[in-house]
């Protein structure tokens, strides 16, 4: 007998049978034996060995305790076949179905050190002993060494690719492997170790091809090590996944502006905003585009739907109030830019931008008052030293 850890599904014969199979003498007895244990599938290719003649008595007697070890086994004499099977392994030790039947019973006593030596002495013998393959496997699982199940698995897989209790073994650590990998990618990225990230946003890829977010993270990854072009890549390979993912989008037409193909950027910020019209970032950077395009009152209008959504998101306020002063309306510019003042008090630029829109009003102290503001925080802000000693010129 032949035993899984898991059901008695194995994809080949009872070990009975390939025991008995391993020599055409005792074809006969596997046969009957094979009558007893018909729910279990048959052998699916040759016997494994072939054995030299002087070597056939020696197989013989180990297979009798072998045998009588499975009688003991399926009788429920546990200690009894564990000493028949030592019996067997004593005689011919390069005998892998006793391996991994001790192994199993082992590994139900949760001796596991003494589960791994049986199954990888098993694999050891017949690499393509498929069933061993997934036994070791669910045991390396169970004790957190998670790569090397997925290894032995795959083996199996390849062995016998129609293996359901392997597939569904290495699908769930499959499924439990790619977020922990997306997750560490995620939280390296955030830590700025992007080149560790990458490995990791591959990992968690090549486990689900199809994970947008993973594709669109890696892209932002690689566009931090400068690799825009692969970055654009993982972008627009997120969106073929999933065309209504807005991040992704947002991603791709950063890129692209960055690009310089304003037009392409154009297209992505509004798809994101479609996909989303609560989108604040992509609407703010809409801002921006046009804005540089010269089409001040379309970007002035995102900049407004930007702040309605979130009235405090500052790269909006920024940009309106300086954009509204720009285009000529600076007690608008200086209103948005107390308000960004407001929520980032230590924005030396935000000062400084301040002082310059309040000096236009004619508001001379007020606007020295800002400037210094800004050079407490930042001495070496450009133009703010110059700024502050015209305004403290004598009119």
């Amino acid at each position: 007998m032949r035993v899984d850890g898991s059901p008695l599904e194995a994809p080949r014969a009872t070990a009975a049978l390939v025991h008995c199979a391993m020599i055409a003498v005792i074809v006969a007895l596997s046969f009957l034996t094979w009558q007893q244990f018909n729910r279990w599938l048959p052998s699916r290719r040759e016997p494994r060995h072939v054995l030299a003649a002087q070597q056939r008595s020696t197989f013989l007697r180990a297979a009798f305790w072998a045998r009588e070890g499975d009688r003991l086994w399926r009788a429920g004499q546990i200690d009894g076949a564990v000493e028949r099977y030592g019996r067997a392994l004593a005689i011919y030790p390069a005998y892998p179905e006793v391996h991994n039947n001790l192994g199993a019973i082992a590994s139900s006593r949760g001796k596991i050190a003494e589960a791994l030596a049986h199954y990888r002495r098993a694999v050891e013998i017949d690499p393509n002993f498929e069933l061993a393959q997934k036994n070791l496997g669910d045991v390396l699982a169970a004790s957190g060494r998670i790569e090397e199940a997925i290894e032995h698995y795959r083996a199996a897989l390849r062995i016998y690719p129609r293996y359901a209790a392997a597939q569904s073994s290495l699908d769930q650590l499959l499924a439990r492997r790619g977020p922990a990998h997306y997750d560490l990618a995620n939280a390296l990225f955030k830590q700025g170790k992007a080149e560790q990230a990458i490995e990791q946003y591959r990992a968690a890829i090549a486990i689900d091809p199809k994970n947008a977010a993973a594709h669109s993270n890696l892209g932002s990854a690689l566009e931090l090590r400068g690799n825009r072009q692969e970055a654009m890549r993982q972008y627009r390979r997120a969106i073929e996944i999933d065309a209504n993912y807005a991040a992704a989008h947002f991603n791709l037409a950063n890129a692209l502006w960055k690009d310089q193909d304003a037009d392409g950027a154009a297209k992505e910020y509004r798809r994101a905003i479609e996909i989303d019209p609560k989108y604040v970032e992509a609407r703010t950077n809409l801002g921006g585009l046009l804005d540089a395009q010269g089409n001040e009152g379309d970007a002035i209008a995102q900049y407004r739907a930007a702040l309605k959504i979130d009235p405090k998101y500052a790269p909006a306020l920024f940009n309106l109030a300086l954009l509204l002063a720009e285009t000529g309306d600076v007690e608008g510019g200086i209103a948005h830019l107390r308000r960004f003042i407001a929520s980032n008090p230590r924005d030396a630029e935000g000062h400084y931008q301040l002082g310059r829109f309040l000096a236009a009003a004619g508001k001379r102290d007020e606007a020295a008052h800002e400037i210094r503001e800004a050079l407490k925080l930042q001495p070496d802000l450009r133009g703010a030293k110059e700024e502050l000693q015209r305004l403290e010129a004598k009119p």
